[in-house]
């Protein structure tokens, strides 16, 4: 409504001194809303990195006693 009243008054220049102005000055807010939502939900979103796999540690079982029985 601040922007109605600054373009009904003449204070935005003689072409923006339509009822449109207003709207035009919402789609703009809107605008940038929307990037600053954008640049701060990217990080979220983004992909984690692949970690480096690490060399998984051999657990050799012990004999079991039926092949302990056959020697």
């Amino acid at each position: 409504d601040a922007v109605g009243a600054l373009a009904a008054a003449g204070r935005l220049g003689p072409a923006l001194t339509g009822a449109e102005t207003g709207y035009g000055a919402v789609y703009v807010v809107e605008i940038v809303l929307l990037f600053a939502t954008l640049a701060v939900i990217g990080p979220l979103v983004r992909p984690a990195r692949a970690a480096v796999p690490r060399p998984i540690p051999r657990l050799d079982a012990p004999a079991s006693p039926a092949s302990q029985r056959a020697r």
